[in-house]
């Protein structure tokens, strides 16, 4: 068995167990030379506090550190995620902005490591990293490892993501009627209920019975919210 279909394989038989995962992922590491493995989800919606779930082996210590100093807002393997689905190795992103975060990482034994991040579902952006207490990773061992690091995140992200998305985004299996998505994409597009009325040959009061049912379906505060979400969760495409 190739090592493509064995680490597939290991996850699939772990998919509901989170124990089992756990495990699978710290041998996964293990093999590679890393001590630590994460995988970490997080919504990127407009909403006051989005959620999060984190899983793997990193220290205790370090989450109740990460959350203590509020590095959740400025961890700079997410804000590198935001902006780039390459991989990162840690040690070239040190900077001085960055340097409190990376010294803390390294007082709970996170010195060198590789993060990956992707979009396993639309609204949600997730990250995987392999960590260690010592030796940088060179660009050789990166060459050598670099692929099945790879398929690791792509494998495990994939199956974390379905077993926390109803948690994460319980918005995400709600569906949109074609009326509801021709409102939302012109509210998207800064229409007043006048102007949308106008555009569709509805009633004023029509379109903002169709914003407010979309609003109760996103758990969304106001039509800008609820028009971003749409967006962001694919849900405005096709008909």
């Amino acid at each position: 068995m190739s090592w493509r279909r064995e680490y597939i394989s290991r996850v699939e038989q772990s998919r509901n167990d989170n124990a089992r995962l756990l495990d699978c992922m710290a041998a996964m590491a293990n093999e590679l030379e890393f001590e630590y493995v994460s995988c970490g989800l997080r919504v990127v919606l407009p909403v006051p506090q989005p959620s999060m779930a984190v899983f793997g082996n990193f220290p205790d210590s370090w989450h109740k550190t990460y959350i203590e100093k509020g590095f959740v807002s400025h961890d700079p393997t997410f804000q590198h995620g935001l902006n780039s689905s390459l991989p990162m190795v840690w040690e070239e992103r040190w900077t001085n902005d960055t340097k409190p975060f990376w010294d803390e990482a390294a007082r709970h034994g996170l010195r060198y490591g590789w993060t990956v991040a992707m979009r396993p579902v639309s609204g949600c952006i997730g990250t995987f990293s392999f960590a260690r207490s010592q030796n940088s990773i060179s660009v050789r061992e990166l060459d050598e490892k670099e692929p099945r690091m790879l398929w690791n995140a792509h494998a495990v992200l994939a199956s974390v993501s379905k077993q926390s998305l109803e948690q994460l985004i319980p918005e995400h299996n709600r569906s949109l009627s074609r009326r509801e998505k021709e409102v939302m994409r012109l509210t998207a597009e800064g229409k007043t209920a006048s102007d949308i009325g106008t555009i569709l040959f509805l009633t004023e009061r029509t379109i903002n019975f169709h914003v407010a049912n979309v609003m109760a379906k996103l758990g969304a505060t106001n039509k800008i919210q609820a028009a971003i979400k749409a967006v962001m969760l694919g849900m405005l495409s096709g008909n």
